[in-house]
Order: C-alpha cells, then structure tokens, then sequence
C-alpha cells in the first residue's frame, strides 16, 4: 500500500502541473504567465506551450503503476521548475520571484527521497538543475544592458546641452541604431590580457607580457575601426578605494585619456556596406562618430571634445609608471596615422588647419621631447611653400600660428639670414590680425 504522505504530496504535485499545464497551453491566447512572469519576448513563442504539453503528461504519470514513470515525471517536475527558478536569475528578476519554483523543486525532492533514498534525491536534483541551467543559456534571452537599451532607441542619445545651444545637436540615426542592434562588442579591459590572470590562470610570463604588448599596441586599430565608442561610466563605488567613480575620474586615467585620444585621431574607415538603407555602393567611408557617454540609464549624450581636449594622455594618472611612455608612444603612433591621412596622397592636406594645429602640437598632445627646426624644415613640416606665404595666410592656421603652437615662434622671428628684415616687417605688420583671429582660433581647437 502507498504511503499516505507520499501519495498525498503527489496529488499536490499533480495539481500544481495541471495548473500550470493550463496556463502554459493557453497562454497565447491570453499573455496572462507571460505578462506574469515579465517574459518580455525572452522565450521563444512555442516555448511555453510546449511546457504545459509535458506538464499534462507528466501529471499524468505521477500516478502511474510503473515505478520508472513515475521518477520520470518527478525527473521532468524538476527540471521545469528548476529551470523557472533560473530564468528569473537569467531575467535579473528579484530574488523573491524564484522563491516559488523553488518550493516545488524542494517538494519533487522530497518525493524522490521517499520512493528511492536521500542521496539518489539530492543527485537527480543536481542533474536537474544543471540541465535546466543549460537550457536556460539556450532559450532565455538575458534583459539587455542600460546602455544597450539607451542606444537601441528607448534612451535618446543626444549631443550635451552646450552644443545643443549653438545649433549642433546630433542624434543616431535609424540605421547606426540598426548597426548596434547588431554590433559586435570589444571591451578595453577583458580583451586585453590582465596581470591578474597569473593569479588564476597557468599562463607563462613572456607570453603574457608578451600577448599584453600586442594587445595595447592595437588599442589604435581596435578603437579606428570601431563604428561606436561607448564610455560607460555611471556613478559607482570603488570597491578597494570606496570612491565614487564617474565621468570624471574616467578622465583621469591614462589609459583612458589615450583611447579617448585615439578616437579623435581616428581615421575615416572604409567597410563593405551591408545596410539596406545605405547599400547604393559596394564599399562606403564613414566618418569616426562622437564618443557616446553613457553616466545613467537616462542619461546618454555624444561626448564633447570641449571636456577633455585638455586631458592629455601622458599626463594621467597610471598604476604602473611604465605605462606613461607606452601611451605616449601610442598616442604618437596614432597622430602621425592621422597626419598622413590628412596629408594625402599628394602630399597637400585635404585640410589644411587640422593638420597644421596636429602637427604643431604633436610634441604636446604626445609627451614627446620638442625639437627645433630651422626654416626649411617648418615650411616642410606645415606645408608652407615659402615663409612669405605662411605669414600671408589670411584665413585659416598661418605660419604664426604654427610657430606658436610648436615653440618655434623664437627662433622663427631671429633667422640671420639676407632676407631677415623682411621676415620681420612682415611679421609685425601681420601679428595683430594673427592674434585677433587666427592664433586665438588656433589655441582654441
């Protein structure tokens, strides 16, 4: 004769799939569960159904006279419910909302304990769950990240509120959010190999140094060749430190100044167009957009230049000293891409004032040692075709502003040479309109 208790806690299984199986069959019709559970599209249409189809069957075989059935159906309980616990960790629901599923799991194991014995339980329950896991990474969409959903079109991602002001207000467009929906992520941090891998992962030191060389050394490519640079910097505390870290100390970081750096020293890439919208040609170049910064789930603009064009790479702040000369050299290997791009094929900027404000503060904005140049090679490094013709520059980055912005502005103005005099005069007959407009510009940029 069948335990009275075990009998009765059955019926109580039973009753509960039963429930469910109804809920889960018909749930298409009425997005009652869904709505309940918050499934929100994570699940596959066909999923649910198909959960209350089992459920019945299993219902059924609880009360079966074949005792293998029977754990069949117990086995069966226990991974659905198992698995209901899992999707809501999968779905960052509250943890309140697994509690539940649970208790049925808990009572599918205390019938097994009462048909077969406590070890054979608690080990049909382990495998239970761990199959349960597993589908959930296969079915269950985990929610999207805030900054995928600000990006995706929930948030609006906007310019600041300054350039808003002046009449430049800049919005993602239909198909740059097409673009991200299916973007493909690196991450600075998890894609470069970290020193603290020697503390839980056999790697060889010469490798890591290695493989960590070639990683930083790329940083240029990875943040050239990426269509979105996302800064998500939300207002958190530091676990060792118990600071608060934002934006702002974003900034302050080396590391983070020099990707910053990199992007603005971009240079434009050309892809295979794979957009609908956009597909007129084979192969289109595209312009390196803003940084986007992300500080809250409601709060996403594109980064103006204008809060960091004075944060210099090499001036940052470094947990290993060392790393200031290496991103100066990387900086500098990404400003001189940038130049050479500007230059173009021809050997005559495209644009000329960008490349001549770059090229005069390359040993600022890099941390390199300045050196000094005579007149042949200034006219060279800028572009000029003769010293007349710098200062002449009415519009636009002259040869004063160059001379000032480099350091070569003293020994620009005292060349001993036949032509002399004549470089001064020209020089003082043009220095106010330079400094009421062009060089002002110039140290503005």
């Amino acid at each position: 004769m069948d335990d009275p208790l075990e009998w009765t806690l059955r019926v109580v299984l039973a009753l509960a799939l039963g429930i469910h199986s109804i809920l889960d069959v018909t749930d298409p019709c009425h997005k009652g569960k869904s709505h309940l559970l918050q499934v929100e599209e994570s699940l596959p249409r066909w999923f649910l159904p198909a959960v209350g189809v089992l459920r019945a069957l299993a219902a059924f075989q609880l009360f079966s006279d074949i005792p293998q059935a029977v754990l069949a159906a117990l086995a069966y309980s226990s991974t659905v419910w198992c698995g209901a616990a899992y999707f809501h960790v999968r779905r960052q629901h509250h943890p309140v909302a697994a509690v539940p599923a649970l208790s049925f799991v808990a009572l599918v194991a205390v019938l097994m304990a009462m048909r077969v014995n406590l070890l054979s339980a608690l080990l049909g329950t382990t495998a239970c769950a761990v199959l349960a896991i597993g589908l959930g990474f296969v079915f269950v969409t985990p929610p999207p990240s805030p900054a995928y959903v600000a990006l995706a079109g929930e948030v609006r991602v906007c310019s600041d509120i300054a350039y808003q002001f002046m009449g430049r207000n800049r919005t993602l467009s239909k198909a740059e959010r097409k673009r991200l929906s299916n973007a493909y992520v690196w991450f600075d941090w998890w894609s470069i190999p970290q020193e603290s891998l020697r503390s839980f992962c056999w790697i060889e030191d010469d490798r890591l140094e290695r493989d960590q060389a070639a990683g930083i050394r790329s940083i240029p490519f990875y943040v050239s060749v990426s269509r979105f640079f996302i800064c998500l910097v939300p207002p958190l505390r530091h676990e060792d430190t118990d600071q608060i870290c934002d934006y702002g100390t974003y900034l302050n970081r080396g590391w983070c100044r020099a990707e910053l750096w990199c992007r603005y020293l971009a240079s434009s890439v050309t892809m295979a167009e794979d957009d609908e919208e956009e597909a007129t040609a084979p192969a289109v170049s595209w312009k390196i957009l803003p940084v986007i910064v992300v500080s809250a789930e409601d709060c996403v603009e594109f980064g103006s230049t204008e809060t960091w064009r004075h944060c210099l790479a090499h001036e940052g702040e470094f947990t290993f000293e060392a790393d200031r000369k290496a991103v100066g050299l990387i900086c500098r290997a990404a400003l001189d891409l940038k130049l050479i791009e500007l230059e173009g094929p021809d050997g005559f900027p495209r644009d000329q004032d960008t490349f001549r404000v770059l090229a005069a503060r390359r040993e600022d904005l890099t941390g390199a040692q300045e050196k000094e140049r005579t007149v042949e090679e200034f006219l060279k490094a800028f572009k000029f075709a003769s010293l007349q013709s710098a200062v002449k520059v009415r519009r636009g980055i002259g040869g004063l502003a160059c001379a000032t912005l480099s350091g070569d502005l003293p020994h620009f103005a005292t060349q001993d040479d036949a032509e002399a005099a004549d470089r001064a005069r020209i020089l003082d007959d043009e220095a106010a309109y330079y400094v009421g407009k062009q060089l002002v510009f110039a140290v503005l940029v």
